[in-house]
């Protein structure tokens, strides 16, 4: 019952950092480098980052167990 948000979504807290479709440039020149931004917290992050605010980045072909992907949907506006 603690871990259920407004919208009725459990889970999001404290299990695993979630992918965005945001990128981000690392470096300069030829050793630049695309990065994925994650969001929020987890177990494996020091307590600091271990919120749902939190934002890090990484490269995007790297696989670890405590970073994930959450599928969203949005309503149509407008009945479109």
């Amino acid at each position: 019952p603690h871990d259920v948000s407004v919208y009725g979504v459990r889970g999001m807290a404290g299990n695993v950092s979630d992918f965005t479709a945001s990128e981000l440039l690392m470096g300069q020149g030829e050793t630049a480098r695309p990065t994925t931004i994650l969001r929020g917290g987890c177990w494996a992050n020091d307590r600091e980052f271990a919120r749902c605010a939190s934002r890090n980045s990484i490269d995007a072909n790297v696989m670890i167990g405590y970073i994930a992907f959450r599928i969203a949907h949005s309503p149509m506006r407008g009945g479109e």
